[in-house]
């Protein structure tokens, strides 16, 4: 595992610390809903720069 990867998960994604990762089907999201998720997330993003 990479030094790169291992700080990541330690520091960005403490929800991946575990070694359980596994996400059943039902548990996972599609591309599509991915997708919009990062949509709703970038819209938010610019109407808070643009508050600033």
């Amino acid at each position: 595992m990479s030094a790169k990867k291992i700080y990541q998960e330690k520091f960005l994604y403490p929800e991946f610390q575990s070694d359980d990762t596994y996400k059943a089907p039902q548990e996972q999201i599609t591309i599509t809903q991915a997708r919009l998720l990062i949509q709703d997330v970038d819209r938010i993003v610019n109407q808070i720069i643009n508050l600033i």
